[in-house]
């Protein structure tokens, strides 16, 4: 159930400009990276950068607002202008970090 829960938010936070869903999902993220210790030397997040013309078409950046809710659980700072290499599939990343 929680699977298909998740699709839904995921989906939701991708495609029904409901941008209030990544801040929350970062927040939740934060949490269990806290509870997991999963911060130690970590210092500062980086979201993943968005494509410019995607950028342009979905008016935010998911990553960007992932990781404002990690920071606000966290306190760490977000360095949203940092170049980053592209990781290409986020989701799985963040799941990994928290298993």
């Amino acid at each position: 159930m929680l699977i298909q829960e998740s699709k839904v938010l995921i989906h939701s936070l991708k495609y029904k400009e409901r941008p209030d869903i990544g801040i929350w999902l970062g927040e939740m993220l934060g949490r269990e990276l806290i509870a997991y210790g999963r911060l130690t030397g970590v210092n500062l997040i980086i979201p993943d950068p968005a494509d410019k013309k995607r950028l342009r078409q979905k008016t935010y950046n998911q990553c960007d607002l992932i990781a404002e809710g990690i920071a606000d659980i966290t306190s760490l700072p977000v360095a949203s202008d940092v170049p980053a290499e592209p990781v290409t599939n986020i989701i799985v990343t963040l799941i990994d970090l928290v298993s």
